[in-house]
């Protein structure tokens, strides 16, 4: 019994999200400043505790520039307003303030979010004067304002050294009001994922609730008279709404339409009858118990608190106190009745207890959570869960009882059953004439199958145990001429050239299901071509017994493949005259089209006016992107004849990637681009291969990204990890915040003269080789070229390409 509830409370501190999460470092706010200069945010998150300014009944955006004589008030914060001296005022819960605070942050750029729970009822957040985020509508009174109490989660902007951070909070709704939640800032992806993390670990609990409701409810379902089970499944759903409806509010999370009146009074009820309702299971399942009184008490409390939701929150928020208290009450009365049973030695009572004691802790934290003198975290639901799995078991040794009635039963049975089988040989005896006709009519249907259904031994000869009739129609010899080798093995027949590829088939490591092909001759001397599929067979202990398959003529198939290897050598044969014509006429064109540029160059220069110089232009400007085209195609030419020759030259790929980007600016200047370069510090040493095509691989594509890109960002990452002795790979990726590329389109932008949308071409231009001839060098210089793509988001493509380090 000890060692399955210590196992129990192991797995209630796997599920705490406070233990799960971390322990958040303490940030003391002193005197509103809370300095975080020294705090390493990529080790832990910071809570904010302590002296925040406070401005009561006012809602302000601390300025840039602020007298820090001029802030007079200061609260200790997490912790609620209600109850508080300020300036010889008591401090009402109802009402509206502002909570600020000067974060001093340390150097560099760090990506920073800051989490909250239910601050009062409404909370706005302003960081260095700008709205971060907020949870309802926050107001003077109740009429401006609308109470959201869901956990709120913000990425804060980049800040610089300094953070001005103004928590904008009214409460008109609940019985206390607020900062009483620390509010927790760290890396981003920390805090999103200590957040995802809560939820999750919530979620899994609120699931096993949901798993034993359904179980219990179809037991009672099916066995109408078990009571207890429909007590205990309302009891778990009646958990499942209130872990749902608090904490990282689950509910209305997903259901972000529901209003804060609905959820708020589905968490309420919930705590109001899961108390009795524990209470009556209790003593549904030990009936020996003296408390009876308990059930009807716990309901009538759970009914007089239940009326008070009738009534605005301001007023039934004032029942958790109270309802905390009688019922943790009641629970230890039933504890204190539930022990006395220990003695007794009762079935299931220890592990009972044990889960029902974890409950009660937790509760009796949770008040005291509410009443804010410990705050470890509210950790009532996952005592539920622990109270739930104890439940769990106890029912599993109740089934394990039932199963042993029920061998006992079993024996019984079986004695009758023998009864029974002994009328039954006798119709066994029957059935086996019927079999042997059934198995005659089978050899009959084998017979009749187009191709040779076989059994023989599994090494070579192969030696025939069952063949059938179709054999001679095949081969031109009776089956009996290979069964058991009588006249000669099924391997005499097969081509010699063929039979080492056969044997091969039987070496260890083979997969159990083999198909092959091969060809054997004819008693007529006639070749024919056979598919052979079968699988092996075994014994119980692993032992091969036999191959079993069946042989098909596959000539007529086999000649068809021949011819179209035929037609595909013809074909290989065009397309590799249209390479060597694309190759030669680009070369042709080129020439003249060189001296149109040359004789237009020296005409702009020949005093011409200023149209004729734009005309002049214009022939320029066009003849060069015609030059490109024919470009294009002179490479791709030269890859699909195989006549494109790479150099193994030194050279330093960071250079290099320098270098390109002054170009890829000139080419954006007209666009409000940013042209970024990260090359890891890795990427130093020389090496060799081929810097000219590695170079017109990247130019392609920044310049396709500089031209799908009209704003943002366009940035090369080159990083490298050693690959193996003396060889690097290196990572190449083009990031831009273009307009992305459909998921379905994606396949197609590498095929020539396509784009992703035949409306790119025209809004774009461009003729959809770039990609084409990229993702072919890179192929030719044995690398990998990839894309990923979200529409409207941008484009990330990859290039993996491995270079021989220098030295």
């Amino acid at each position: 019994m000890k060692k399955i509830s210590g196992k129990l409370l192991l797995l209630l501190f796997a599920l705490d999200p406070v233990a799960s999460w971390g322990t958040p470092a303490p940030a003391p706010v002193i005197q509103g400043v809370a300095d975080l200069r020294q705090f390493d945010f990529a080790r832990g998150v910071a809570e904010l505790k302590g002296q925040w300014r406070f401005h009561w009944h006012e809602f302000i955006v601390t300025p840039e520039k602020e007298n820090p004589a001029a802030v007079k008030n200061f609260i200790e914060a997490p912790r609620s307003w209600t109850g508080l001296t300020l300036n010889s005022q008591i401090l009402p819960a109802l009402g509206f303030a502002t909570y600020s605070v000067r974060i001093l942050l340390p150097q560099g750029d760090i990506p920073l979010a800051l989490s909250m729970f239910e601050q009062g009822t409404a909370v706005k957040v302003w960081a260095n004067g700008m709205l971060v985020g907020e949870r309802g509508i926050v107001g003077a009174d109740a009429a401006s304002s609308l109470p959201d109490t869901r956990p709120l989660l913000v990425s804060l902007p980049k800040t610089g050294s300094e953070l001005r951070l103004d928590l904008q909070i009214s409460n008109h709704n609940y019985r206390k009001g607020g900062m009483w939640n620390a509010v927790k800032i760290g890396h981003d992806g920390e805090i999103r994922r200590g957040m995802l993390q809560r939820q999750w670990l919530e979620v899994f609990a609120a699931g096993c609730l949901l798993i034993m409701f359904f179980y219990h409810l179809g037991v009672h379902v099916y066995y109408r008279r078990e009571k207890g089970s429909l007590i205990f499944a309302v009891f778990c759903f009646a958990l499942f709404l209130r872990l749902v409806s608090t904490s990282v509010r689950i509910l209305p999370e997903y259901i972000p339409q529901m209003p804060f009146w609905i959820y708020s009074r589905l968490e309420y009820i919930a705590w109001f009858f899961s108390v009795p309702l524990g209470i009556h299971y209790i003593q549904n399942v030990f009936s020996n118990l003296r408390f009876r009184w308990l059930v009807s008490a716990g309901y009538a409390g759970a009914g007089l608190f239940s009326l008070s939701l009738f009534f605005p929150a301001t007023i039934y928020s004032h029942t958790v106190l109270p309802s905390n208290i009688l019922f943790f009450l009641f629970m230890l009365w039933s504890l204190l009745d539930l022990a006395r049973l220990l003695r007794s030695g009762s079935p299931g009572v220890g592990l009972f207890l044990s889960g029902a004691f974890v409950l009660a802790v937790f509760t009796l934290n949770d008040i005291l959570f509410n009443l804010e003198i410990l705050r470890i975290g509210q950790l009532g639901p996952f005592g539920m869960v622990v109270f739930i799995l104890c439940q769990a078991i106890v029912t599993s040794r109740r089934s394990m009882s039932v199963y042993a009635e029920k061998e006992t039963l079993q024996v019984e049975l079986n004695e009758k059953l023998q009864e029974v089988l002994r009328l039954r040989t006798r119709e066994l005896q029957n059935a086996r004439v019927l079999s042997q006709l059934s198995q005659q009519q089978l050899t009959n249907v084998i017979n009749n199958i187009p191709g040779i259904t076989y059994r023989c031994a599994p090494e070579y000869p192969w030696t025939m145990f069952f063949m059938s009739h179709e054999a001679e129609n095949i081969t031109g010899y009776p089956a009996s001429d290979f069964l058991n080798d009588t006249v000669r093995t099924f391997a005499s027949v097969i081509l010699p050239e063929d039979l080492e590829s056969v044997i091969e088939q039987d070496l260890p490591g083979t997969p159990d299901r083999y198909r092959q092909s091969y060809r054997i001759v004819t008693k007529a001397g006639a070749t024919v071509w056979l598919e052979d599929r079968g699988q092996r067979i075994y014994d119980e202990v692993g032992e091969l017994l036999w191959l079993d398959g069946v042989m098909i003529d596959i000539t007529a198939l086999k000649q068809i493949e021949l011819e179209l290897m035929d037609a595909l050598g013809r074909a290989e044969a065009a397309n590799l005259a249209k390479s060597q014509f694309l190759a030669t006429m680009s070369h042709e064109l080129r020439t003249p089209l060189h001296g149109i540029l040359g004789m237009t160059s020296v005409l702009k220069n020949a005093g011409l006016n200023r149209e004729q110089v734009d005309l002049v232009g214009i022939i320029e400007d066009s003849g060069h992107a015609l030059l490109r085209r024919i470009n294009d195609i002179l490479d791709l030419a030269k890859v699909e004849s195989g006549k494109m020759e790479l150099e193994n030259i030194e050279f330093n790929i960071r250079q290099l990637c320098e270098d390109l980007i002054p170009i890829i600016k000139v080419q954006a200047r007209a666009k409000p681009l940013d042209i970024g370069l990260a090359v890891a510090e890795s990427v130093n040493a020389p090496v060799t291969g081929d810097p000219t095509r590695l170079r017109q691989v990247l130019v392609n594509l920044l310049g396709n990204a500089v031209k799908f890109t009209e704003k943002g960002s366009i940035v090369l990452e080159v990083e490298s990890r050693d690959e193996k002795e003396g060889w690097s790979l290196y990572t190449f990726r083009v990031h831009d915040s273009g307009i992305g590329i459909d998921e379905k389109n994606l396949e197609m932008i590498f095929e020539p003269f396509r784009q992703a949308d035949q409306s790119t071409t025209r809004r774009f231009g461009g003729t959809g080789l770039g990609l084409t001839i990229s993702q072919q060098i890179v192929q030719t210089m044995a690398g990998k070229i990839s894309v990923a793509s979200t529409p409207g988001e941008g484009t990330v493509f990859t290039v993996e390409l491995s270079f021989r380090k220098v030295g």
